[in-house]
């Protein structure tokens, strides 16, 4: 899915704001819709005692791929040819690149989802963004709030991928931690590195996992990180799954409605949404005149 925002004359004023409200909406996106992964939520880890993300003395801290050749294809060649195939028969939308505030993208394997991801990295293909926020929910590691990933780069096998320093500095300092644990074998962000290191080579990344689903605490969160990115050119990019299991029509139903309340960038009308939904209930027998009852009288 793409949310297009035209934001033509400004430069920080009114896409700030507007990055600040998508943050916000995605995040919370992102929070809500974790129930329909099939993971029990994690136990819950502590942060690394590393209080800065990135320290010069040291040797580089790079976060290895932890689904290289099962997500996705483990050779850089292969790898390279697959994104870049997929990515040549997505269509391009009707809009400047560098307008796109944010995309929200799935996490399955490419070989269910490769062609979606692709879809929604087209938009923003030959755009120059200073950096990605990269934001997922932790499924092999819990954390009790947010967690940055505060390595020096994220490792594919198209190389690394560097982590914007100083916004992961800022985030550690207000308050949201580096838990190394709930990163080290975490799917949901890396499954969108390839994409991120062939569309956009040139953006830094942030890469933030958020384990809340309270509102106070998700818009706590979003402040934060429109907070470290303020004044720069920034695309967020919310990893998430939305349903797995109901039939096709009804999953079309679902994903539609869901969308469509996002991209009116109100946490409460998402969340509004999202119970009426039900991911949680959503099951493969379940007709589209059950879920347009459901829908209706919510």
């Amino acid at each position: 899915m793409r949310r297009h925002i035209e934001t033509a004359g400004t430069k920080h004023g009114k896409r700030g704001m507007l990055l600040h409200g998508l943050c916000r909406a995605l995040l919370f996106a992102a929070g809500a819709l974790t129930a329909g992964c099939e993971e029990q939520p994690p136990p819950v880890t502590r942060a690394d005692e590393r209080p800065e993300a990135v320290k010069k003395d040291r040797p580089a801290d790079v976060r290895a791929p932890a689904v290289a050749g099962s997500f996705y294809k483990g050779s850089a060649a292969a790898l390279s040819a697959d994104v870049k195939s997929r990515l040549a028969k997505a269509a391009r939308p009707g809009f400047a690149a560098g307008s796109v505030l944010g995309l929200l993208v799935p996490h399955a394997g490419y070989v269910y989802s490769g062609d979606t991801a692709a879809a929604a990295f087209k938009a923003v293909e030959g755009a120059e963004f200073e950096v990605v926020v990269l934001i997922g929910a932790p499924h092999r590691r819990g954390v009790s709030f947010a967690s940055v990933g505060g390595y020096d780069a994220y490792r594919t096998p198209l190389g690394d991928a560097p982590v914007d320093a100083s916004a992961a500095a800022e985030l550690v300092s207000a308050g949201i931690p580096f838990v190394r644990e709930a990163h080290e074998q975490e799917h949901s962000l890396e499954v969108q590195l390839p994409f991120i290191q062939t569309v956009l080579p040139k953006a830094s990344i942030l890469p933030v996992l958020v384990g809340t689903d309270e509102p106070a605490e998700q818009r706590r969160a979003a402040e934060m990180i429109h907070r470290a990115v303020s004044g720069r050119k920034a695309l967020v990019v919310i990893s998430t799954d939305l349903s797995h299991y109901p039939e096709y029509d009804v999953a079309v139903l679902a994903d539609k409605a869901v969308l469509d309340a996002v991209l009116k960038l109100a946490p409460d009308v998402i969340r509004g949404v999202v119970k009426a939904v039900s991911y949680t209930h959503l099951r493969a027998h379940e007709t589209v005149l059950d879920l347009v009852c459901r829908l209706l009288l919510e």
